[in-house]
């Protein structure tokens, strides 16, 4: 029997849950409790470059100048700076998918944190696909003219996009994360796969469908 792990696309409401949305972090009240932060009045925010990974560090008092306000009435902190700071937080800050801003935290040690999934927060036009770096690997997608999603896929960016056909698929521009490990990029491109059949009556990209594989 061929067991196949369910991908999971979607947040239970009553889990600990970060948003990031208009230029802040919003954080449920199961988050709030879990951290104990329901009385403290400051947070300061570690992050993991290498993970994409955002950890809540919070306070009752500024002990840093690295401090944030945190407004526990509104269950949110600002998070401006961050956003401008890291284009794989801006990309999720900028989604129109309410769903996809949100994330299920964690924790590591005393700290709270959540892992930014990745979302294709790298972009480049078909005309400059030369500037992808040739050693990139990780998942990417491909959208044509009307800005509309013709295929998602993994493995080392500009050799897919080399490979034989390609070139007549009024390719506009292509959507690409960095992943090194080669499970991480099957997982993540099967989420997105996943994602995009839940919005679109379960039916995948145009040339993933005409293709009948994934790469």
């Amino acid at each position: 029997m061929a067991l196949k792990e369910f991908i999971r696309t979607k947040i239970e409401s009553d889990e600990s849950v970060v948003s990031i949305r208009d230029n802040r972090f919003y954080f449920n009240v199961a988050f709030l409790k879990m951290a104990n932060a329901l009385d403290k009045h400051y947070v300061i925010y570690l992050i993991d470059e290498t993970t994409n990974e955002i950890f809540f560090n919070f306070q009752e008092e500024r002990i840093s100048d690295n401090c944030y306000s945190f407004d526990a009435k509104r269950k949110r902190s600002s998070a401006g700076e961050v956003i401008k700071r890291f284009n794989w937080v801006e990309n999720i800050n900028s989604s129109r998918n309410n769903e996809e801003k949100k994330f299920v935290a964690f924790q590591r040690k005393n700290l709270w944190g959540i892992r930014i999934r990745p979302s294709f927060e790298l972009k480049v036009t078909y005309e400059n696909r030369r500037e992808i770096d040739s050693n990139l690997s990780g998942i990417y997608r491909y959208l044509d003219s009307e800005n509309k999603i013709i295929y998602i896929g993994k493995g080392n960016i500009r050799n897919r996009l080399n490979e034989n056909g390609r070139d007549k698929w009024e390719i506009k521009t292509i959507e690409y994360s960095y992943i090194e490990q080669d499970d991480e990029q099957l997982k993540w491109e099967n989420y997105w796969l996943e994602k995009y059949k839940e919005l679109n009556s379960k039916s995948l990209p145009a040339f993933n469908r005409i293709s009948g594989i994934k790469k």
